[in-house]
């Protein structure tokens, strides 16, 4: 309770002791102090109150105001992530040459602004990160080729709100906002499947993995040691064969990491 409440309470109590003493005693003059000290609570009930009042409306207020304050921030910050996505996107120097993908320095820029985004909207996040390994021919000629049409493979596949990249020799990371863990396994199934069926040789073999914020961390840093570790599990093992065609695992972060 507010002190300032204590201390109307015991005058209270005092003017209402004294009232009744005055009462039993026949004492006009101490009735009449009794009565002014009890008055003088209720007016001073009436201020507190009123104060108390105005001190939960001037926080309301303010809490609200930082709300709205943190919000436009967030949604200002999200505006110049877009504008920065949609900058590298027509960049040709953030272009891999070979697959038509943007390269790793979009994926590391984009995936921590996404995350933060998807932490601010309180919406799950997904990383799919693939493999297409020793399936990549060694010719340089042929190779380009192979990741040329592997690129075109991945456009035609996800949405446009996707973002897909190569980070690495063989190894390609996508960033898919609004989407949960299953989500991103069915992305990265359908890209094992669509990639048998480009028309040229089979890419394949594709070993992937798949973590997801929040169920595998809540920072990027930790999303993405989760999604490298399940990735180097899924190279590791042997690819499964499905009417003729050869398709790689997908893996999910292990619960002992």
């Amino acid at each position: 309770m507010d002190s300032r409440a204590w201390l109307v309470v015991v005058a209270g109590s005092v003017g209402t002791l004294a009232g009744l003493f005055a009462g039993v005693s026949g004492q006009p003059a101490l009735g009449l102090l009794a009565a002014f000290v009890c008055a003088g609570c209720v007016a001073a009930t009436v201020v507190i109150r009123r104060r108390a009042a105005i001190e939960v409306a001037a926080a309301r207020h303010n809490a609200r105001a930082r709300e709205a304050e943190m919000v436009t921030r967030a949604a200002a910050a999200e505006k110049a992530a877009n504008r920065l996505a949609e900058q590298l996107r027509h960049d040709e120097s953030v272009v891999d040459d070979e697959s038509g993908l943007l390269d790793h320095r979009v994926f590391a820029v984009t995936f921590e602004r996404k995350l933060a985004a998807a932490r601010r909207h309180l919406r799950p996040l997904s990383l799919v990160l693939l493999d297409l390994g020793p399936s990549l021919p060694t010719e340089a000629a042929t190779r380009k080729l192979a990741l040329t049409r592997w690129g075109s493979v991945v456009q035609g596949t996800l949405r446009d709100c996707d973002v897909p990249c190569r980070v690495g020799d063989t190894t390609f990371g996508i960033i898919l906002e609004d989407t949960p863990e299953s989500g991103g396994v069915w992305v990265a199934e359908r890209l094992q499947i669509a990639a048998t069926c480009t028309g040229g040789p089979p890419l394949g073999p594709i070993r992937a993995a798949v973590a997801t914020y929040p169920n595998h961390g809540l920072l990027a840093d930790e999303v993405l040691e989760q999604g490298w570790a399940a990735l180097r599990r899924a190279q590791s093992r042997p690819a499964s064969s499905a009417d003729g065609e050869r398709f790689g695992p997908v893996e999910l972060p292990s619960p002992e990491n």
